[in-house]
């Protein structure tokens, strides 16, 4: 139970409520489906709870629901493969963080550029454009960064990293 606390306790460090990194870690560290009433007796967490966290991660892709044709109750399991459980987290935050931050900032650089006509305006405008335009560069190199890394198994992924980590010939 030491992972799941851990893991919950850092999940909110991320913004994810404490219940959803809970669950996914018991999932993930038990390694076999299990049931919502198990879940929520391991995890002391209300039906209601389990039901919209189990939802979501199934929305995120990294819990997977299944039938028990015995009992015929819904089990559901965590993604065992890091691999492919980090790259559906960099898919969904990406479109939750990135994306949206990418659009406001579209926005703003049109608004702008449509204000910057004004010649008494133009120097202060375009300091700000050049502010907005470099932050759409990094966000547009992050946003390829990171699609590119949600696409990558563990082979690909590794040696992605080690080119990028190479140290500079300075």
């Amino acid at each position: 139970m030491q992972f799941v606390e851990s893991w919950a306790d850092m999940g909110v460090h991320w913004g994810v409520p404490r219940s959803m990194t809970a669950v996914h870690a018991l999932l993930f560290i038990e390694g076999v489906p299990l049931n919502m009433d198990q879940m929520m007796d391991r995890l002391g967490i209300s039906r209601g709870n389990a039901s919209m966290t189990l939802r979501t991660l199934e929305e995120w892709g990294i819990v997977h629901r299944t039938t028990d044709d015995a009992t015929r109750r819904d089990l559901f399991a965590a993604e065992q493969d890091v691999w492919r459980l980090f790259a559906a987290v960099i898919r969904v935050r990406k479109a939750r963080e990135i994306d949206p931050l990418k659009a406001i900032l579209i926005r703003c650089r049109e608004q702008t550029t449509r204000v910057s006509n004004d010649p008494d305006l133009s120097a202060d405008y375009e300091r700000f454009n050049q502010k907005l335009d470099d932050m759409l560069l990094y966000l547009s190199l992050l946003d390829r960064l990171t699609s590119q890394f949600a696409r990558l198994d563990r082979h690909a992924t590794l040696e992605s990293v080690s080119l990028l980590a190479r140290p500079s010939p300075d």
